[in-house]
């Protein structure tokens, strides 16, 4: 299930960067915004804010209307963009320290290395002046992945591991039983019984679209419960080994007998549009898939969906912990103005 950041026992931990994002999928791509840190008219101050185009940003809308009039005073400016194009860019202002950003969505993967480098602001210290802000509130795993030497330096918006989504009524329609724990042979024995392209149904969808943040999020999860690993302990590559090579040809195989059409340009948007449309039986992926596909305004099997831990093989676990945190670039000139945003 989607791991959603809790309310606090007795303080509601608001992030800064969180609520500043409030209104992004509110407003259009702005293709022409003015640097960070620039001065609005009448003294107000424009906070450039970038953020990846997925899913889960509608979720702020709710928060805009709030923020526009708790906040008067400072203007949010989004650049919205896919998530490749938005590792690439981000990374790349962040890393030559261009300036473009004062607040930026990057996740547990780049948070402790940047934090490193001196790319990013350390929040510990705003946090702990924030009478309303509490940073324990955090599930403990996914805030020490944003840490780095005891500071936080991202604030997380959503967290997630994996699972299996699955349509109840067409398992059942085919005489199939969801095991407890699946296994991976186990799934793609029931995606080739569940896929049905005459009817317009893949058995199941997994990403295809090159990227490590597409691609690469879920196929790691099965390299790691084949065995298989990147590297060993002293940064040996291991990508040529056995089970890194069963893990691939699986992977490859399941996608091309079972999998979706188009799937070498699916990532997770297209993946959550195809099964929210009835057009998939089974999907692994991310947990945060939970908030678009049992929305009844956004898809049309909501309800009908039941859930199984990730697939494995020669592990107990599939090894996704990942969040999209907010990161304030130490390049702001308004690191001020970008945790007050939403300390109203």
């Amino acid at each position: 299930m989607k791991i959603s950041v809790p309310h606090a026992r007795r303080r509601r931990p608001r992030s800064p960067v969180l609520l500043a994002v409030a209104a992004a999928t509110a407003l259009s791509l702005l293709t022409s915004c003015a640097g960070a840190g620039e001065l609005g008219g009448s003294g107000s101050t424009n906070l450039t804010v970038a953020i990846v185009a997925n899913p889960q940003m509608k979720d702020a809308i709710q928060l805009s209307k709030q923020f526009t009039a708790d906040h008067p005073d400072i203007n949010l400016r989004f650049v919205t963009l896919p998530e490749n194009e938005a590792r690439a860019k981000i990374t790349a202002s962040v890393a030559t320290q261009g300036g473009e950003y004062d607040i930026a969505m990057i996740s547990n993967y780049e948070t402790p290395q940047w934090a490193q480098n001196g790319w990013l602001t350390n929040l510990t210290p705003y946090m702990s002046a924030s009478p309303d802000y509490d940073a324990n509130d955090f599930v403990p795993s996914i805030r020490d992945s944003v840490s780095y030497q005891g500071g936080m330096y991202a604030a997380p918006f959503y967290g997630e591991s994996s699972f299996l989504a699955y349509r109840k009524d067409l398992v059942a329609k085919a005489g199939l039983t969801m095991p407890a724990h699946p296994t991976w042979p186990q799934v793609a024995a029931m995606a080739a019984k569940l896929n049905d392209p005459s009817h317009g149904v893949s058995g199941i969808c997994l990403r295809g679209l090159p990227g490590w943040g597409e691609v690469l999020a879920p196929l790691d999860t099965v390299i790691n419960t084949y065995g298989g690993r990147w590297f060993d302990q002293k940064w040996n590559a291991q990508l040529t080994s056995p089970e890194v090579k069963q893990a691939v040809q699986f992977y490859v195989n399941t996608v091309q007998k079972y999998g979706e059409p188009g799937a070498a340009i699916s990532g997770f948007s297209e993946c959550v549009t195809q099964f929210s449309q009835g057009q998939v039986a089974m999907w692994y992926d991310a947990t945060s898939m939970v908030s678009t596909i049992e929305d009844p305004a956004n898809s049309k099997v909501a309800g009908k969906i039941g859930y199984a831990p990730a697939p494995v093989v020669k592990t107990p676990a599939s090894g996704w912990l990942y969040t999209w945190a907010l990161g304030i670039p130490s390049t702001s000139k308004n690191k001020e103005a970008a945790w007050q945003s939403s300390s109203g």
